[in-house]
């Protein structure tokens, strides 16, 4: 229910097209992106993150890569990867497969290296 709470507070306080005479027109897409990465701080992508599969981050990620917002991907994708299990695309620990101690330790996914690889 907090999320809802924080998304309604987002929301309620977003940026709104506002086209003054002899102004550049306001690119509704841009605003929307940029909504999008102030409504992804860590705490949201923390509490969201978790929920969404390793690719459907990783669409969320480039849509704010290609919109110029390559902190607000990492934030994304840091808090998605909080909660990746072994084998998982963003896993953090370092926890054998099945516990088993002669399976190789997974070594923990660089975020912001793995955010350059999907600018590059």
């Amino acid at each position: 229910m907090r999320i809802f709470t924080r998304l309604s507070a987002v929301m309620s306080r977003r940026k709104k097209p506002n086209r003054q005479e002899n102004s550049a027109p306001v690119d509704p897409l841009r605003l929307a992106v940029d909504n999008l990465a102030e409504l992804l701080n860590p705490v949201c992508a923390d509490e969201v993150g978790g929920h969404f599969r390793c690719d459907e981050a990783d669409a969320i990620a480039d849509v704010l890569i290609q919109a110029g917002r390559v902190e607000a991907a990492e934030t994304w994708l840091a808090g998605h990867a909080e909660h990746d299990r072994y084998g998982d695309l963003h896993y953090q620990g370092t926890d054998r497969s099945d516990g088993d101690p002669d399976s190789l330790a997974p070594v923990a996914v660089d975020i912001r290296e793995y955010v350059a690889a999907l600018v590059a």
